[in-house]
C-alpha cells in the first residue's frame, strides 16, 4: 500500500458513471476496482483517492461532483454517453433488429445454423430415414434470416437455393441462385446448382451452358463433368457424353459407374463394344451390371 493511502477506507469517482466508490485498503493494493453502479472495471488513480467521507476541495476540478461553472457537466455527460453507446453496441451486435452493424457476422451466424440443420438431415437420409419437411423448413428459415440481414451474402443465397431445391421448389431455388450469380459471377457452385435445378424441371438443354460455365471456372471438378455427361446422354448426345466420361475414367480407372455409363453411350451409338465396358463395370463390382448386360448384350 502506498504511503498516501494508509486509510481504512478511501473513496474515488468512477470516470464512466461519476459514482462515488468506497474502496477498502486491501482493494487499493490490487490496482483496480469494479464500480458497483456501472459494473465496469477501472484502474485506480491514487492521486484521486480521498479518505472515505471527505469532500473534495472546491478547486480540485478533477474531483468535482457539483462543479459551479456552467458547461462543466460535459465530463459527466460524456461518461453517460459512453455507457449508453457501449450498451447499444452490444445490443446491435447481438440483435438482428440492427442489421447495418456487423451484418456480415450476423448473417453468417444464421447461415452456419442452417447448414448444421441441412447436414444433420443429409446424415439421417444416409442411414435410410425419410427426409423431414419440417427440418428443411427450419433450415430455410435460417437462410432467409441471413438474407434479410445481408441481401448480398452469396453463401446465404446459395444455401437458400439448395434448401428450396431439397424441398422440391426448383423454381424458387433458381431465383435465389440467379441472385448469387448477379452478385458474384465467378462462383462455379452457383452455375452447377442452377444447372441441376434446370435438369429437375426438365430444362436439360438450358442446363448445359451452366455446366460449361462451372467447368470453365473449375475444370478439375469431375462431379460437374459427370453431371454434364448425364445431361448430354438425356439429349442423346452420346458422343459428347463419352468425351466427358472418358475424363472421369482417366482420373479414376477403377470407377465402375464410369465404365457402365460409357458402355451405355456406346450402345446408344450402335457400338456393341459397349458391352466390354459393361463387363468391366461388373468386374469392378457394380451390382447392376448383370442386368445391363442381360438387357443390352445378347
Amino acid at each position: 500500500m502506498s504511503e498516501k493511502n494508509q486509510y481504512e477506507q478511501s473513496e474515488t469517482i468512477c470516470p464512466l458513471c461519476n459514482a462515488v466508490v468506497v474502496l477498502e485498503a486491501g482493494e487499493i493494493d490490487k490496482g483496480e476496482y469494479e464500480c458497483p453502479e456501472c459494473n465496469k472495471t477501472n484502474a485506480i488513480d491514487e492521486s484521486k483517492l480521498r479518505p472515505a467521507g471527505e469532500t473534495a476541495a472546491e478547486d480540485d476540478s478533477d474531483f468535482e461532483i457539483e462543479p459551479k461553472k456552467s458547461g462543466s457537466r460535459t465530463g459527466i455527460y460524456i461518461g453517460i454517453a459512453v455507457i449508453v453507446l457501449a450498451a447499444l453496441s452490444y445490443f446491435a451486435y447481438e440483435s438482428d433488429y440492427v442489421p447495418f452493424l456487423n451484418k456480415k457476422v450476423k448473417s453468417d451466424k444464421h447461415v452456419a445454423a442452417g447448414k448444421l440443420i441441412m447436414e444433420s438431415q443429409m446424415q439421417s437420409q444416409q442411414t435410410g430415414q425419410q427426409p423431414d419437411p419440417k427440418v428443411f423448413e427450419s433450415a430455410l428459415t435460417e437462410f432467409k434470416k441471413a438474407v434479410d440481414i445481408d441481401k448480398d451474402n452469396t453463401d446465404a443465397l446459395l444455401n437458400l437455393g439448395i434448401a428450396y431445391a431439397s424441398t422440391g421448389k426448383f423454381k424458387e431455388a433458381i431465383e435465389e441462385i440467379n441472385k448469387v450469380i448477379n452478385v458474384k459471377k465467378d462462383m462455379p457452385e452457383a452455375y452447377l446448382y442452377r444447372a441441376l435445378c434446370n435438369m429437375q424441371t426438365g430444362n436439360v438443354q438450358g442446363a448445359l451452358p451452366d455446366f460449361d460455365k462451372a467447368l470453365e471456372l473449375n475444370p478439375a471438378d469431375l462431379n460437374t463433368v459427370f453431371y454434364r455427361a448425364n445431361a448430354k446422354y438425356s439429349l442423346q448426345d452420346f458422343k459428347g457424353a463419352i468425351d466427358d466420361v472418358n475424363k472421369i475414367i482417366e482420373s479414376d480407372p477403377k470407377f465402375p459407374n464410369g465404365f457402365a455409363f460409357r458402355g451405355m453411350c456406346k450402345i446408344g451409338l450402335g457400338d456393341k463394344t459397349g458391352c466390354d465396358d459393361l463387363k468391366k463395370a461388373k468386374e469392378l463390382g457394380m451390382a447392376e451390371a448383370d442386368q445391363l448386360i442381360e438387357q443390352n448384350c445378347k
